[in-house]
Parts: structure tokens; sequence; C-alpha cells
């Protein structure tokens, strides 16, 4: 299910409780990360937020609401990125994409 939001999307959100496996499921899934609740990111997003995007893509923002006003920068980096199979218009309505880590988890069977 990531894969296939990953793929019509170019953001997407991973919801689920506390401690199930998001940040697993999102770092098998992404080629860059960054940990916002880690002190060198939280002095960054002080002097060069959009430093943060930078990396291959997909890029995981994990713990993204330590920083919300991250989320303007992404929906900004959305709209100006191309991306295959997807028109600039059709990039705003895609994004972001929420599923559920306990949905992706069940679908790939028990661990």
């Amino acid at each position: 299910m990531l894969q296939r939001a990953l793929a019509a999307s170019a953001a997407v959100v991973i919801e689920g409780a506390r401690a199930c496996g998001k940040t697993m499921t999102a770092l098998h899934a992404s080629s860059s990360y960054v940990l916002l609740d880690e002190p060198e990111a939280h002095d960054l997003l002080a002097v060069s937020p959009r430093s943060l995007l930078e990396g291959s893509a997909p890029r995981l923002l994990d713990e993204w609401q330590l920083a919300p006003e991250l989320w303007n920068l992404v929906r900004r980096a959305v709209d100006a990125s191309p991306q295959a199979g997807l028109s600039r218009d059709d990039r705003v309505d895609a994004a972001p994409v929420s599923c559920s880590v306990a949905r992706v988890r069940r679908r790939r069977g028990p661990h």
C-alpha cells in the first residue's frame, strides 16, 4: 500500500498508533531521511529549514509534527517539482495521501 501511495503522489503521510512501526516502514521505502527529533535537525530547522528537504526521493521527514512549518515547504516543493505521470494540477490534488501503517503491515503478513 505504501509503495502504491508513493507511486501515485509526491508526498505521503503515514499515520498510526505510537510504536506500531511507522518509522521502520517508512525507512524501508525511503532513499534518504532526517529525524526531526534529533538536536542537529532542530538546529538546522532554525537556520535553514529548506535544507531539511534536500536528499534523494522519497525522503522521510520522521517526527515532522515537531516542525509543522515544514508542511508548507513540502507542499511547495511537491508543486514545483515534476513527477512522472502527474501534471501540475494532479500533483496538487494527489498530495498528501494518508495511509495507515497497520493496514500496510497486515497486507504484508505477520513479521
